[in-house]
């Protein structure tokens, strides 16, 4: 299989929150793999995502990262960050 990825990919798991825009809602997922643009992550196949929210990495740094979803197939979803915000 060819990997057609542009950019170096790190394969990372790890814990992290998504958080919806109406800042309520909070999903809990698993990191997969990350690069500069974005990356990957599992959740529960019946979790519903909006296309834009936040990832919240469970780490020192209480940030997020603004994102959107680009794929999804069952309970692994594809995200590139949003450079617009």
């Amino acid at each position: 299989m060819i990997d057609r990825r542009s950019e170096f990919r790190l394969f990372a798991s790890g814990p992290a929150k998504i958080v919806a825009a109406d800042r309520d809602t909070t999903i809990d997922c698993t990191i997969n793999d990350i690069s500069s643009s974005g990356g990957s992550f599992e959740i529960s196949a019946s979790v519903r995502l909006p296309e834009t929210f936040e990832l919240v990495p469970d780490d020192d740094d209480s940030s997020g990262y603004q994102c959107r979803m680009i794929w999804r197939k069952d309970n692994r979803v594809g995200f590139k960050f949003d450079q617009q915000h």
